[in-house]
């Protein structure tokens, strides 16, 4: 069977309307050197980062774990690991 998990289309999208909602869309265009219409597209949902560096850019420039752009985990950055400093020396 066709065992590849299927990113809901509208998830990035989704996200990234939340994001952008109190930012300029020029200045993360800028950051990412892509065009504002570029920017637009990937949050109207009508097209997506083409490739992962892109995708990892965004990412950073928002401040977001990529796995939340693309609808994978409920939160915007992953929670910190905690280590037992009973066993855990530097």
């Amino acid at each position: 069977g066709n065992n590849l998990v299927i990113v809901e289309r509208t998830a990035l999208g989704e996200r990234l309307r939340g994001i952008l909602a109190g930012r300029k869309i020029s200045s993360v265009a800028e950051a990412l050197n892509v065009s504002v219409s570029t920017v637009s597209r990937w949050r109207d949902g009508t097209r997506e980062p083409e490739n992962i560096a892109s995708l990892l850019g965004l990412a950073q420039t928002l401040d977001v774990s990529a796995d939340y752009l693309l609808g994978l985990s409920p939160t915007p950055r992953p929670e910190p690991v905690v280590r037992d400093h009973q066993w855990w020396t530097e």
